[in-house]
């Protein structure tokens, strides 16, 4: 019941400023009536999309749309305590995909949000003003990637690793993920070049090329996101 309250509520408010600064104002969905209420939000956009309607019509439907991918990200913790949870488990002999994928959360790009509205009060500028009626997300959305700190491979105990294919395993994944992020690069900043999209991110990373099978040399680094081959 509380769910559909919300919907209705919401469904003559989904195209204002206002109700994008509330949804953005959630908590991390670890309380009931934040769950309730993104919930409300989710069901809604779906509600339209199985009807083949235009509502709530661009740019509205796509900002929305980066909202929910926001929300289904995980949720951020303490880096440093992840780092020490994987050298644990890789230290007990675990090998496997759920580990990988509690490695990759470490590195992921990471996409952030905040309204526009809000970004223009706290960073106001005479020569930009907030258009009344928006005609790009980037009227709506304030975006950037992001992701963790740099991890260096050693301290995480992989370099005494000779299991081959947990390496190769886990170089795939982090291929994945870095493509992942750079797609999404791409969906943020539609007018802009992928090294401009990438350049706010500061984590690094590296692995041996010869995890993967793929000819020696320094392997692959990661700035921004970003996998570059560096092989010789």
């Amino acid at each position: 019941m509380a769910r559909w309250a919300a919907m209705v509520f919401l469904e003559g408010r989904i195209k204002e400023r206002a109700t994008i600064d509330w949804a953005l104002g959630l908590g991390l969905g670890l309380e009931p009536s934040d769950t309730i209420r993104r919930g409300a939000v989710l069901d809604l956009l779906d509600r339209w999309a199985l009807q083949n309607g235009e509502k709530p019509g661009e740019p509205w439907r796509s900002a929305w749309r980066f909202i929910e991918e926001s929300w289904r990200q995980p949720i951020v913790g303490n880096n440093g305590v992840k780092v020490i949870f994987a050298q644990d488990r890789l230290r007990s002999g675990e090998r496997s995909g759920s580990l990988i994928d509690a490695m990759l959360e470490i590195v992921a790009p990471r996409l952030e949000i905040e309204s526009s509205s809000r970004s223009y009060r706290l960073y106001p500028t005479p020569y930009r003003k907030l258009p009344r009626h928006p005609k790009k997300v980037q009227d709506l959305l304030s975006m950037r990637l992001t992701s963790g700190e740099v991890v260096d491979p050693d301290a995480l105990g992989l370099k005494e690793l000779e299991d081959r294919s947990f390496l190769a395993s886990l170089a795939g994944a982090l291929e994945c993920t870095v493509a992942s992020g750079l797609e999404l690069a791409r969906r943020i900043y539609p007018d802009v070049g992928l090294e401009h999209a990438i350049w706010p991110l500061f984590a690094w990373a590296r692995y041996p090329a010869q995890w993967s099978g793929r000819r020696s040399g320094d392997g692959a680094r990661r700035k921004s996101g970003y996998w570059r081959e560096e092989c010789e």
